[in-house]
């Protein structure tokens, strides 16, 4: 089963990941990766004192992007140390289903409830697609589905 993790990312680091210049994150490997585990990277801020090289400053900037790990490059080999790894940046995939489907398509459009879920909100958009929602649970949500 794939893991989260959430790691913090420097700003500069960051962009190039997420413009896509850069794929991939070198990494001390103590949280046992594996293809497939989802990387969490916050943008993460630190000041650090030239005098005594501490930390002055840290925050989080509140932006993360995340990537699945597709390839692991374990270190003791060329030229990589030992303990450490080098994580190819795969595009994030959304790996649960909705918590329900649409059965009909028409004015009194009516949905099927699932996984526990008490009430569905179904609107009609256009020809081609419907809003779908839920309008209880602990985290209400709605994305558009094709028709």
């Amino acid at each position: 089963m794939s893991k989260i993790h959430e790691l913090k990312i420097l700003p500069q680091y960051f962009s190039d990941v997420v413009s896509g210049k850069k794929i991939f994150e070198l990494r001390k490997n103590d949280r046992e990766f594996e293809v497939g585990d989802t990387l969490v990277l916050k943008e993460y801020l630190q000041e650090i004192s030239d005098r005594y090289k501490t930390t002055l400053h840290a925050q989080y900037t509140g932006q993360e992007v995340k990537k699945e790990i597709s390839y692991i490059l374990d270190g003791g080999k060329y030229g990589l140390q030992e303990g450490y790894v080098i994580l190819a940046l795969g595009e994030y995939k959304v790996k649960s289903k909705p918590p329900f489907r649409v059965i009909c398509i028409d004015d009194d459009c009516c949905g099927e409830l699932v996984e526990g879920r008490r009430y569905i909100v179904t609107k009609e958009i256009d020809d081609r697609y419907v809003l779908l929602g839920l309008s209880e649970g602990e985290y209400p949500t709605c994305y558009f589905e094709r028709i």
